[in-house]
């Protein structure tokens, strides 16, 4: 499940890329990270949807791109990424529903973050 969502995600992100749980410190900007916050199996009786993850998506962005300012980039990547995925369904996710979403800023590393919350029920 969790390849296939990461599949999903670093298709999304086109030329950017997408790291699980922690950044390297050479990154380059902008970039995702993703966090599985917890993977809980009791969630449903449904045998279609027998499992329930819970996932964190942080877009970074410091640097313009072209005309567009860091923090458009971060939040044209966040609603791109946000349309396509939810109510997604694949072979092990049967179905992925946007949880939330927020924008932050970042002082240490001076980053726009777009981040998004996603619950996927999976077999």
């Amino acid at each position: 499940m969790e390849q296939e969502l990461y599949t999903l995600l670093d298709g999304l992100l086109g030329s950017y890329k997408l790291y699980p749980s922690v950044l390297p410190l050479d990154v380059d900007y902008p970039c995702a990270r993703y966090i599985l916050i917890y993977d809980d199996f009791e969630q449903t009786k449904d045998p279609y949807l027998s499992g329930l993850a819970r996932f964190q998506l942080d877009i970074y962005s410091r640097d313009r791109v072209g005309e567009k300012s860091a923090f458009d980039v971060a939040h044209t990547l966040q609603e791109t990424i946000k349309t396509a995925v939810n109510g997604w369904s694949g072979t092990t996710i049967r179905e992925i529903r946007v949880r939330n979403v927020e924008k932050d800023y970042e002082e240490e590393i001076e980053a726009h973050i777009s981040r998004i919350e996603l619950n996927v029920y999976h077999t």
